[in-house]
């Protein structure tokens, strides 16, 4: 669950601080996508974001994906941002 995995990454009083603020953003199909780690750490990317325009990344790759595959993970704290707009910071 995810509110013990807030709680053994940040301990009781700041892991609660955490699931107030972010446990009801994490969309249905995002909760059967992800186990709470990943959306532990998936918080830790979000949290930190302040302003309009900030964004954070994360490449990864999954046990599962071929060769030289790679994936991306695009945090924004209040919208959804098209690849386009994404793409000139990537660079």
């Amino acid at each position: 669950h995810l509110r013990d995995r807030l709680h053994e990454r940040y301990g009781e009083e700041a892991g609660n601080r955490h699931w107030t603020r972010w446990a009801g953003g994490f969309s249905a199909s995002y909760r059967g996508a992800y186990e709470p780690d990943l959306a532990a750490f998936d918080i830790d990317k979000l949290d930190p974001l302040d302003g309009p325009e900030a964004m954070a990344f994360n490449v990864y790759r999954r046990t599962e994906d071929p060769p030289g595959a790679a994936r991306i993970k695009i945090y924004h704290a209040s919208r959804l941002v098209p690849l386009s707009e994404c793409l000139p910071k990537l660079e």
